[in-house]
């Protein structure tokens, strides 16, 4: 009854009721039916390849060699392409992932980026739209308006001009983007956020741990019990004596609970304290012991009770970084692990010692991983000792092997002339000669046997000549 009489009183002194109090509810079923029914719109993720090609359709696996997709248009068959040919990929939410990125991250970490690309949760919606600059910067903003040659934004309360030509990509916050330069360059950029959406990933994880509905439904409160004692303390000034005594006890009772509201605000507040003190000092301590993991976690929850607050976020990139370096320290230790394995193994096999020159190149490949690398300078050097004697060595066996060669020539030619000369077939026995001269040019035995070959020849001739003559 008091609450109608207020209500009544409040009409006719033209205080302003929300519309919609005199909304029906099956206007409010509508809406979140219609709501829901447009969540399940699904769109297209994007492939974007390394020629500056693209491929629609939604991903449903990423091997280590293959990106697997489907046709929406044609769902039976399952298309696939090369992941080394893929740069860039793009899901209806406007989440993505750079291959040559994700192929430098712990397995781990990779898959997981893999999974919620590929099954995205149901995001809040974004508030603001983003924008990827040339200098491998991120820039939250909205979007006012856009142009062939421009965009005009609100950036930190301020409306500002940006030119296209410094952009390489903007993901609105409907999920939609667009690519404004090369495909590589912009999978280049788009390479430094990987690890940091990751991250913020985490940061909405553990800040579903607090509660918020607890501040939002105060809020909510406060603002409404103030309203109402506003109406009951205009309405007070139109009333008799006896509906004032009733309003005043109606106003008592507002401001009491409205107290107790803010009794129950103030200890929520120093809980929150108290458990971001917390939050931040486990940071701090796991981060001293190298403790990345619950440092990440820790300075996550105090980010996500004060969000505002800039020290969290300070920690957060700092233990993003680190994390970083370690996972390109282990894929640098296993790099330089494989080579080091496969120059061991061809430099163990004496008898395969032309093959140390590869074993070289895979030290000096190690070396360029990690330049101070002592073991791989004291082993190219060892090697390329021992390849220039083992070199040398060769050449020298080599060459007895070819003067041996020469030498069972030189004899077998001796052998053969001597038998032609003995059967008086003194042209066989002359060529014979001079070949074994060729070999041994300052041999006396075989360079007189020439002369008495050349001897024997011209006097054959010569009876030959006399002969003909005669007849």
């Amino acid at each position: 009854m008091v609450i109608s009489k207020i209500f009544e009183m409040n009409t006719k002194c033209n205080s302003r009721i929300s519309f919609t109090d005199f909304l029906p509810k099956w206007f409010f079923c509508i809406c979140a039916c219609t709501f829901t029914l447009c969540g399940f719109c699904k769109g297209q993720d994007i492939i974007y390849l390394d020629n500056n090609d693209h491929r629609n359709g939604k991903v449903i696996e990423i091997t280590p060699e293959k990106v697997k997709y489907k046709n929406p248009e044609n769902p039976g068959p399952v298309y696939s392409v090369n992941r080394v040919k893929v740069k860039l990929l793009f899901n209806e939410n406007g989440s993505f992932l750079v291959m040559r990125k994700l192929d430098s991250l712990d397995a781990k970490l990779s898959e997981k980026l893999i999974n919620d690309f590929i099954n995205p949760l149901a995001n809040k919606p974004e508030v603001f739209d983003k924008i990827f600059n040339m200098q491998h910067k991120q820039v939250n903003c909205k979007i006012l308006n856009e142009d062939e040659k421009s965009l005009t934004i609100i950036f930190n309360d301020l409306e500002v001009k940006v030119d296209r030509s410094s952009l390489v990509a903007i993901v609105y916050k409907d999920g939609k983007h667009q690519l404004i330069t090369d495909v590589a360059v912009t999978a280049e950029v788009l390479s430094n956020f990987i690890t940091s959406k990751a991250v913020a990933n985490k940061i909405e994880q553990y800040g579903k741990n607090v509660s918020t509905d607890k501040k939002i439904d105060l809020v909510i409160a406060e603002k409404n019990i103030e309203k109402s004692i506003k109406k009951v303390e205009d309405v007070l000034q139109y009333s008799n004596d006896s509906l004032a005594t009733v309003l005043l006890k109606e106003n008592k009772k507002l401001n009491d609970a409205l107290k107790k509201l803010k009794a129950d605000s103030i200890a929520d507040s120093i809980i929150r304290n108290k458990d971001y003190v917390n939050a931040m000092a486990k940071g701090s301590a796991s981060l001293r012991k190298g403790d990345y993991e619950n440092a990440l976690k820790a300075y996550l929850l105090a980010s996500s009770i004060y969000p505002m607050k800039i020290e969290p976020k300070n920690q957060l990139e700092i233990i993003n970084n680190k994390i970083q370096i370690i996972s390109d320290s282990i894929y640098i230790n296993m790099q330089y692990d494989s080579l080091i394995t496969m120059a061991v193994n061809l430099q163990v096999v004496d008898s395969n010692w032309k093959e140390w020159q590869r074993a070289i190149a895979y030290y000096k490949n190690a070396l360029a991983l990690k330049p101070s690398d002592y073991y791989c300078q004291k082993q190219i050097s060892y090697l390329e000792k021992q390849l220039a004697i083992r070199t040398e060595e060769e050449r020298i066996l080599e060459e007895k092997r070819k003067k041996a060669e020469l030498e069972k020539r030189f004899q077998n030619l001796l052998e053969k002339a001597e038998i032609a000369a003995k059967d008086k077939n003194y042209q066989e026995a002359l060529a014979a000669y001079k070949e074994a001269l060729v070999i041994h040019a300052e041999n006396d035995y075989v360079i007189a046997r020439v002369k008495i070959m050349e001897f024997q020849v011209s006097k054959l001739k010569d009876t030959s000549d006399n002969k003909k003559t005669n007849y």
